[in-house]
């Protein structure tokens, strides 16, 4: 088979100049193409390099804005801070005012004790007939107050070991009185029972005597009767007269002896009788003075228990309400407030330390730096005037505390110091129902009944 070359070459040709061509082509557009990409990524970098300089002066805006807010915020919870500072350190003046009331009023209250206590001393002692002890108050401190009032309860003591004593010396008086006119009534029972034992032997031998001689008198007279109606010549002589006066001047000779006796041992009784109206008297003065005693403490007694316990029913109604509700909104109030403060310190601590910690990368300036310094100091001045204020709050309750088991120590005494008067008193009454029981009356009755 024939092979035409020239068609072949043609061909060939034909064909190789159609691949340069579509080279040619394909390199032209490549280098379109790169242009074209070139021209894009330059278009890209600078679109690139735009959007990052809007995005960073973006960034760095909104970092501004919110530090900015940051800081007024800060500074809002800051102001806050210091008005809860100043809201505490007004707290802290009424606190303290409060607490000068408080004082004030127990001043007053151991000022009035005081002197109730001196003018209790003022009356024993007047009744004791002794110069009364006193004890001068002065506002000096708290141990000082302590000191008076233990003195003038120690004063108090001692006029009422002074009248027990003399209560005692009245009691041991009187003891000795009724002994004695025990003593008196007795004998004096012993010599009336004698002389009444006496005088009724005496009347009955005088009736025997005086009826043996009527017998006699009338058996003679019978007899002479007799005798002078039988023999008229015998009558009695006028010497036998005389004899019979004479016998009968000495029987009321004999008689008139007896009743001197008698008025001798009358004139004795009567002198018995005077010494024991004397010793009566003597009783009926001691009892007077004893109710004049006891009438003088009942009045006494009753108005230092009126005064005692208004005073101290009111006094300690008002200190003790004033007291539970300044410690109750004292407590409510330090609770509160530390409650809040807590809070908004660890929260002010976190904002802080988030502030501190590095999130964006443009560097906080010098001016945020010392406002952030300013910031933690003044809150930490604040947590320790807080902490100050807290201090202040619990040594003004343990003082508070302390004043108020005083007053109630104080309550306490006095109210012994009344059941000592009551005990003071039963004895009295005690020793005037055993006085009156006594039979004194009774014998002075039975004296002048006899006599």
């Amino acid at each position: 088979m024939d092979v035409n070359y020239e068609q072949l070459t043609n061909v060939r040709l034909r064909f190789m100049s159609a691949c340069y061509e579509e080279l040619e082509e394909q390199r032209r557009l490549s280098r379109e193409a790169a242009k074209e990409k070139l021209v894009a990524v330059a278009q890209a970098k600078e679109q690139v390099r735009e959007q990052s300089s809007v995005e960073v002066e973006q960034a760095k805006e909104k970092v501004k804005q919110e530090l900015q807010r940051e800081l007024d915020r800060l500074q809002t919870q800051l102001r806050d801070a210091e008005e809860e500072v100043r809201t505490l350190k007004a707290g802290k003046h009424q606190l303290l005012s409060r607490e000068r009331d408080n004082l004030s009023a127990l001043d007053r209250t151991e000022k009035t004790v005081i002197n109730e206590i001196n003018e209790e001393c003022r009356r024993s002692a007047s009744l004791l007939g002794v110069s009364p002890r006193q004890v001068q108050f002065s506002t000096v401190s708290d141990s000082s107050s302590r000191s008076q009032i233990t003195a003038a309860l120690a004063n108090l003591r001692a006029v009422n070991e002074e009248l027990r004593n003399h209560i005692q010396e009245l009691s041991s008086e009187l003891d000795s009185c009724r002994a004695m006119i025990n003593t008196m009534e007795k004998e004096k029972e012993e010599s009336l029972e004698n002389i009444r034992l006496e005088m009724e032997k005496k009347r009955t031998l005088e009736l025997e005597k005086l009826k043996e001689k009527l017998i006699r008198l009338e058996v003679d007279a019978l007899d002479l009767s007799r005798t002078e109606a039988q023999f008229p010549q015998y009558r009695p002589s006028p010497n036998a007269s005389f004899r019979l006066d004479l016998s009968e001047s000495r029987d009321s000779e004999d008689m008139a002896n007896e009743h001197t006796e008698e008025l001798a041992k009358v004139a004795q009784a009567s002198a018995r009788q005077s010494l024991a109206n004397s010793m009566v008297g003597a009783l009926r003065r001691k009892d007077t003075e004893i109710e004049e005693l006891k009438a003088a403490l009942d009045s006494r007694r009753d108005q230092a228990a009126e005064k005692y316990a208004s005073l101290y029913k009111t006094e300690m109604s008002k200190e003790l309400e004033k007291s539970q509700a300044l410690l109750l909104h004292t407590s409510r109030e330090q609770k509160r407030i530390n409650d809040a403060q807590q809070r908004e310190i660890d929260r002010l601590e976190r904002e802080v330390q988030r502030l501190a910690m590095p999130r964006r990368p443009a560097s906080p300036t010098r001016d945020h730096k010392e406002k952030l310094r300013n910031l933690e100091e003044r809150i930490r001045l604040g947590e320790k005037e807080a902490l100050m204020a807290e201090e202040r709050a619990k040594l003004n309750s343990s003082a508070m505390s302390q004043k108020m088991a005083e007053m109630t120590k104080l309550q306490n005494t006095l109210s012994n110091q009344n059941e000592e008067l009551h005990r003071l008193e039963q004895a009295y009454t005690q020793l005037h129902r055993q006085y009156n029981q006594s039979p004194v009356i009774a014998v002075s009755h039975v004296l002048n009944t006899t006599f």
